[in-house]
């Protein structure tokens, strides 16, 4: 008798296949970091994989090689978001370098799609010299927890997350920004990063932070550049002041790419000013060389008692 039988153990797993010994919720997991069409194509490797797709936890819905049109997968995700089963995702990610005029509200179905399961984490980033423009309506879920936006057009009320109760993670980067407020009660990391807008934003931001909210739970931020350039560097006092359990900002005054140089700033409690977060540990300052704005934010944040040292 064979010692396995004897003992009553598993049988054993055969060398070369240790990926098979695991369970199907592992596999699961792991389908969900394929791209759509490579994890159906899984169904052929044998019996048990005939199906595992259909239940991944999440979607990865990117171009061939990731240079395919939105076009390309019009229909073959109709049939894959119709024969999926899970109730609920934890990830989605959307991403294309092509598109179409008419494959823009393919890529707005697929958000809202992503939204209706219950999605903890979206990601959606358009490679292309033009924005892809989202829908104008907010979006409404308990569950969404982060959400990356890449290469976008974001008009009216999509940034507002009142309805969005769980949204701790908002990153923009490369969006065109033309909406007038972000709303949110929950968000704890905000990074805007090279962004465009036809608002005076420098004017509205302030002037609104000034009037009335805080962002009573935002503890870490990334601003790029943009909000560094006001003679008084208003918007980011501002923001300073406005953020009350803020730990740790960082600024980027440099378009994306190339090296840097990179400056990290603390303080001591006691010497600590009253008019920022009791809970700041480190300021982050990055720059591609020390010019006359990265001295004056710089000799701006000194006066916060923050002092600097190279990394």
């Amino acid at each position: 008798m064979p010692p396995w039988e004897e003992n009553g153990s598993a049988l054993p797993v055969r060398a070369g296949d240790r990926i098979g010994a695991l369970s199907d919720d592992i596999l699961h997991h792991l389908l969900s970091f394929l791209s759509v069409q490579s994890a159906v194509r899984t169904c052929v490797l044998a019996r048990r994989w005939r199906h595992l797709w259909r239940s991944t936890t999440g979607l990865r819905i990117v171009g061939v090689q990731k240079q395919g049109h939105v076009q390309d997968l019009v229909k073959f995700l109709h049939h894959l978001l119709i024969l999926h089963e899970r109730s609920v995702l934890d990830t989605v990610e959307i991403e294309f370098s092509e598109f179409l005029k008419d494959g823009v509200p393919y890529v707005n179905l697929w958000i809202r799609f992503a939204v209706q399961w219950g999605v903890c984490a979206l990601t959606v980033e358009i490679n292309h010299s033009e924005h892809l423009y989202l829908d104008r309506l907010p979006l409404v879920s308990r569950r969404l927890t982060t959400l990356h936006l890449d290469g976008l057009g974001l008009q009216e009320t999509f940034l507002d997350f009142s309805s969005c109760p769980t949204l701790e993670d908002l990153k923009m980067q490369l969006c065109d920004i033309n909406v007038r407020k972000i709303s949110s009660r929950s968000l704890k990391r905000l990074s805007i990063m090279d962004c465009q807008s036809d608002l005076n934003y420098q004017f509205v931001f302030t002037r609104d932070l000034k009037r009335s909210p805080t962002f009573s739970k935002l503890k870490t931020l990334l601003l790029n550049e943009y909000w560094c350039v006001a003679p008084d560097l208003d918007p980011l006092a501002c923001i300073l002041k406005n953020s009350p359990v803020l730990e740790k900002p960082t600024l980027q005054l440099f378009y994306t790419g190339g090296d840097h140089i990179e400056m990290k700033g603390s303080c001591s409690s006691m010497e600590r000013s009253s008019a920022i977060s009791e809970h700041l540990n480190i300021v982050e300052v990055k720059f591609h060389k020390i010019d006359k704005r990265v001295h004056k934010v710089l000799k701006f944040l000194c006066t916060f008692n923050i002092r600097f040292s190279f990394e």
